[in-house]
């Protein structure tokens, strides 16, 4: 499935941030909600998945189970018209790695390898 994470796929940030993560899956579902609420299905087509249970097994509960990303109707998972959006914490993330990056929020699988490579080479070059 395309929504199953893999080893490669990880980057690394700076371990001493306060929005900490190593898992890529989130940084793309950050990246994939930016500043809007947003739908299961118009995450999934930001992010080009189509398999729901996998994207939210694998995308959406850890996202939230690390406090990126929260519901609109927290007591109400299967609200007609739930939308998921960005913490506090998810917020920092996204706006360090829009203004590290120079990214655009919905951006294509190209433009996150590139990012995923500059972030890589930051780490190891300490020019963070």
């Amino acid at each position: 499935p395309t929504s199953t994470p893999t080893s490669s796929s990880v980057i690394n940030l700076n371990p001493n941030s306060k929005f900490y993560t190593n898992n890529n899956t989130i940084i793309e579902l950050i990246l994939a909600i930016g500043d809007e609420e947003l739908g299961i299905k118009q995450i999934m087509e930001n992010k080009g998945l189509k398999d729901r249970k996998n994207f939210i097994d694998y995308h959406l509960e850890p996202a939230m189970k690390e406090k990126f990303v929260h519901r609109k109707y927290p007591d109400r998972p299967n609200h007609p018209r739930q939308k998921y959006l960005l913490t506090v914490k998810g917020v920092a993330l996204y706006n360090e790695l829009k203004k590290e990056n120079n990214i655009m929020p919905h951006f294509n699988e190209k433009q996150l390898e590139k990012t995923i490579t500059r972030y890589r080479w930051r780490l190891k070059t300490k020019v963070l």
